[in-house]
């Protein structure tokens, strides 16, 4: 009997806290041709932010994700609605690869805190991946063929960029011209001393 063949599937991140460039280094990375195409993904947790919080706190249901007024939002948010941002991105991420047939993956998002970040998110994948093989195992029944050897499996790999305060002031000043050089916006600092070496996968 003929066995099915089933292909992996690949999860990249770009990481880092506000002003370490990931933003920009996403950009370049799904400009790529290779990163283009129906079975590619992209999602920054920036969009996920504006798309389902923007409506709540500006009236603006448009998915502007202009530095600014993504700042603003973010402020306006507790913690509770930051928590529930981050399902929803891992939720987006889940769909797109057992509902659409994503096969790559590529994302920008913070990973700076084990439990709230880098815990669910690794479970996440280990879910996704059990459900992609179980999907697999019955499709081939279905097909009358024996099931994939190997299974399928999602390879994870983050990134997490970081660079110093100066860097950051600097940057921060070409954006929001009205903040004084010698200050930072809280979520900055906030995402740079929260960051926890991950355990949950290779760093």
């Amino acid at each position: 009997m003929e066995r099915m063949v089933a292909r992996d599937r690949f999860v990249g991140i770009v990481s880092g806290h506000m002003g370490a460039g990931k933003s920009y280094y996403f950009k370049f990375l799904t400009s790529l041709p290779e990163n283009k195409g129906p079975c590619v993904f992209t999602l920054s947790k920036d969009r996920v932010i504006a798309k389902y919080f923007g409506k709540k706190f500006d009236g603006w249901p448009k998915e502007d994700c202009s530095q600014g007024r993504l700042l603003a939002i973010f402020n306006e948010m507790v913690s509770q609605e930051r928590i529930y941002a981050d399902e929803l991105f891992r939720i987006d991420v889940e769909r797109a690869i057992l509902a659409s047939g994503a096969e790559k993956v590529l994302l920008d998002m913070s990973m700076r805190d084990r439990e709230k970040h880098q815990e669910p998110f690794v479970a996440m994948v280990r879910k996704t991946e059990h459900m992609l093989r179980l999907i697999a195992t019955e499709h081939a029944t279905k097909q009358g063929l024996l099931p994939p050897d190997p299974a399928p499996s999602i390879h994870l790999r983050v990134a997490f960029l970081f660079c110093n305060f100066e860097t950051i002031r600097k940057r921060m000043a070409a954006r929001w011209p009205h903040i004084p050089k010698d200050e930072l916006p809280a979520p900055v600092i906030m995402t740079m001393s929260d960051f926890q070496i991950p355990t949950a996968y290779p760093f």
